[in-house]
Order: structure tokens, then sequence, then C-alpha cells
């Protein structure tokens, strides 16, 4: 890897739990900067992939599994690390400074980044069978091989994982059926405008939404047939059912750390957790100065910034605090849309029309005057200019 010289008072051995995004771009970061010491890195992954694609071109068999690689075996080895795949932490000692792994094995530690992610939620009201979820390579090659043209599937959850799914069986020929207590979907993510237009699309192309309304019961018959009864007393029967209703961070394993646990790592506004342990992607919780709460991002590209600062902070290279400007994108069908900033229910909204025979537009939300996110639907050049406006914008606030 190419390196911009030695840091001073580097630590003697770092140690990463999670082969994520978020832990394999701290590790490649570490090494950038110039740390010199030892690096270990613990996964439960075999081989360190990119979750994004499983829903989309993984799931629709357009890429190979290969493809989903996040390093190629000489970037990995690039790394200069101890590789502790197929393995996963059990313990974190602070005190100590030590993790153990599922071996038996005790790693040492000057610094530690947790970097274990999340793990899918699931539904009580689903107890009938086991239904299929959506987080890891395995799941996504058991859904894939049932998604067969005439083949039944109700999705439970109509957040980003959920919907995208459902774009992507349809386009296979599956009938697709979607339950979701909200009656305005990603209301709360994108505003109630792209909400609609994004629901209008489902339904136009043949998803068979159900909103406003919840699972209460399900049961199987002799053959594997799924029978959902739902809140407003209606049934959909289901040859398989896909549960997308979230996800809780994986902290189990830090019980007796000794780390403050709610809704993730609980962290300082540099992704701190405790002296010498840091967390970074999915499973931290930070302190976000500008907002002044803590927050919790599962984007793609936080787990990427998140770690640059994580890697900063561990070689003492910048310590300021963390605050971001979260960006997302999400696809259904022929539509990409992407947001970039946050978007609160009581932000004002300027659309801007880019093509309007191709549906293609801007959205500019604005809170006390000042511009706090900027939504593109299907127009990825025309975001990406008002995007660096808004990055300007939280630059110069920041000065």
């Amino acid at each position: 890897m190419n390196s911009v010289g030695k840091v001073s008072d580097e630590p003697e051995v770092v140690v990463i739990v999670g082969g994520s995004a978020a832990g394999m771009a701290t590790a490649s970061k570490l090494r950038r900067l110039g740390y010199t010491g030892r690096l270990t890195i613990i996964g439960d992954e075999v081989v360190p992939y990119d979750r994004p694609p499983l829903s989309k071109q993984f799931l629709a068999g357009q890429w190979a599994e290969d493809k989903l690689s996040l390093m190629s075996p000489d970037q990995l080895k690039g790394l200069d690390a101890q590789l502790f795949l197929g393995t996963r932490a059990i313990d974190l000692d602070s005190r100590r400074r030590t993790i153990t792994d599922d071996t038996g094995r005790t790693h040492r530690f000057d610094a530690a980044v947790i970097a274990t992610g999340v793990r899918p939620r699931m539904l009580d009201a689903l107890s009938a069978g086991q239904p299929h979820v959506l987080r890891t390579v395995s799941d996504a090659v058991g859904l894939r091989e049932r998604l067969q043209p005439g083949i039944r599937l109700v999705v439970v959850g109509g957040g980003f994982l959920g919907l995208e799914t459902a774009a992507t069986a349809l386009e296979l020929g599956v009938d697709v059926t979607v339950i979701e207590p909200n009656p305005h979907p990603l209301s709360d993510r994108l505003g109630m405008n792209a909400s609609a237009r994004l629901i209008d699309l489902h339904r136009s192309r043949g998803t068979d939404l159900r909103l406003g309304v919840s699972v209460a019961s399900s049961s199987r018959d002799g053959h594997g047939t799924w029978t959902l009864e739902l809140t407003d007393h209606s049934t959909v029967t289901a040859d398989d059912v896909l549960v997308a209703v979230g996800s809780v961070p994986q902290t189990d394993w830090l019980v007796e750390s000794g780390l403050g646990i709610s809704n993730g790592v609980v962290c300082d506004a540099t992704c701190q957790a405790a002296p010498h342990v840091w967390a970074v992607g999915d499973v931290a919780r930070w302190w976000d100065d500008r907002h002044q709460a803590h927050v919790r991002l599962e984007h793609r590209t936080n787990a990427i910034e998140q770690a640059d600062a994580v890697a900063r902070g561990i070689l003492g290279v910048h310590r300021d605090a963390y605050q971001p400007v979260p960006f997302f994108w999400t696809d259904h069908f022929d539509a990409r849309i992407q947001l970039a900033g946050r978007f609160t229910p009581d932000s004002s909204e300027t659309l801007i029309d880019v093509d309007p025979a191709k549906g293609s537009n801007i959205t500019l939300f604005h809170r006390d005057g000042r511009l706090t996110a900027v939504l593109g639907w299907s127009a990825p050049k025309d975001f990406q200019t008002y995007r660096r406006q808004l990055l300007q914008e939280h630059a110069d606030g920041r000065k």
C-alpha cells in the first residue's frame, strides 16, 4: 500500500473486529497514513464482501460472487495484516486491552476498532417458519435460488432493502407483495412527495403494496406455503417470505466490555468509545456536535468516511469532531434516487425539473433558510452539482 511516511507515537498493535466495508476501509486508511505497526483483522466473513449489491445486481444474477469482494487477494496481502477470517470475536476487555475470539485465542491491542455492523431484526409474528433475510452472501444465494417466475414472494418491510428486493424480484418474474405498517414508506427519509412517487412507481410495475398494516400471525401448511394474517384481518399466501424490518447493532459480544451500549456502541464526537477503543460503520453511535445528538448511520458512504476519521484519530493525525454530510442512493427498476444531507419533516421543498420527459428532477430541502438536503431522482449529474453546493455550505458553517 502507498504510505505517506511513518507516524510518530503510533500504537504497536491495532485490532479491527469486523471484516465489513468500514473495518477494511479503516485498515486501508491506517496503512495509507503510514501506520507500520501490527495490524490484526478478525471477521466472521470468510471473504470480506460488499453488501449493497446483494439486493440488486447479485440477487438479479448479474454479478458473480467474486465481484462482491471488497478487496482483491493482492490488496488484502498489501495490508500486511494478520487475518482471522471466519472467526468471531466474543469478548472485549477494555481494561486489559484484549479481545477473545470464538477459538479461545486472545488478541492484545493498543487500539481496537469495533466494526461488527448489524444483524437483521426478526418478527415474532413470523415464527411459523424460517423466513428469508438478506444480510450475507449465503442469505442472497438462498433467496436467489427461490426467485423463479410465478413464485409468490411476500416482503415484510417497505424500507430501502425491502423495496429494492421487491423491484429486483418483480423483474425476475416473481409475484411480489410488500407489507409495510407506514402508509407512506420512507417518507421520513425522502419526504412525502418522493415517497408518493416511489409508491406509484412500484404499483405501476406490479408490486402489490399493502400499506398501513402489519403481520399479526403466520402459519404454514404441509407443502410449505405461508399464510400471513394481517392486522386489517386480510390474509396473504406466499411461497416465500423475506423479512426486511430493519436491523440491530451487533453488540451482544460487548455486554461485559464496560463500553456504553445503546442502539450501537456509544462514542464521543471523534468516534471513540473508550480509551484505546473506537467504533466505525453501522455499529457506531457517535455524538454529532452539529445536531447535538447521538447518530448512527447505516450507509455505505458513511462507513468509508467514518473509517477515515477513526484511522486519523488512532494515529493522532486529526482529532476534529466527525460531522459528515450523509449520502446514500437506492435503485428501483430504472430509477436511481440519491439523497445528500439530512431531511427533516419541517423542511421546505423546491422542485427543479431536469428532464420532464424522463421524469428526472432535483428536490432541494431548506430549513431556516439553509440548504439542508438534496434529493435527485434519476438525475445523477445535476445531483452531484447540488451535492457539492451542500458540502461547501456545510464546510463554511464549520469555520
